[in-house]
């Protein structure tokens, strides 16, 4: 059982949660923040790792996909082949194989939260946004995980094309396709 509070403790405990959560709101009110538009999404089509056949419509941020040089990089398609039909992600339980990567500043910066709590910063939004993310899968032939590896090393491995997009202590990752079981 947990421990029992007397009454005063409890009324104490109210008095500081309402002071935290009127100074939050001050803070809220005193430093608004502007509105930032979404840039505009892209309608692509992805092909499933476990299925080559089966093709999902996702939509695609349009800034991503300039930097990671477009929807053939990736393997993404903008018009399904003769014959094939998408079902939309949304909805289908399918998450998609997806390239995660997020820009690191040179200089981390410890950050104290309104709890008073601290953590360190290690990303820089550039751009005013810091992580990216967008689906990877290959556009043609049949494939399998290994060529979505090499695919993802090519672009952040030792020696890869898009190094630049992370920064000086950036990550990235590569999150393989979930897809729920049904009986």
């Amino acid at each position: 059982m947990g421990k029992h509070l007397t009454v005063e403790q409890l009324k104490r405990r109210l008095e500081i949660a309402e002071k935290r959560r009127a100074a939050k709101l001050a803070d809220k009110l005193a430093n608004p923040k502007p509105y930032k538009e979404r840039p505009p999404e892209v309608i692509l089509f992805y092909r499933s790792v476990f299925d080559n056949d089966i093709f999902y419509r996702v939509s695609v941020n349009s800034e991503t996909l300039g930097l990671i040089g477009g929807a053939s990089q990736v393997g993404l398609l903008t018009a399904l082949p003769d014959g094939a039909t998408a079902i939309s992600i949304r909805g289908s339980g399918v998450r998609p194989t997806m390239l995660k990567w997020y820009y690191g500043d040179a200089n981390p910066v410890v950050v104290t939260t309104t709890w008073g709590s601290r953590y360190i910063k290690n990303y820089d939004p550039q751009s005013g946004q810091s992580h990216r993310s967008i689906p990877m899968s290959v556009a043609t032939g049949a494939f399998k995980l290994s060529d979505l590896e090499d695919k993802f090393n090519g672009f952040f491995g030792a020696t890869g094309s898009k190094l630049a997009l992370l920064g000086v202590r950036g990550q990235a990752e590569m999150v393989i396709e979930r897809k729920p079981i049904h009986s």
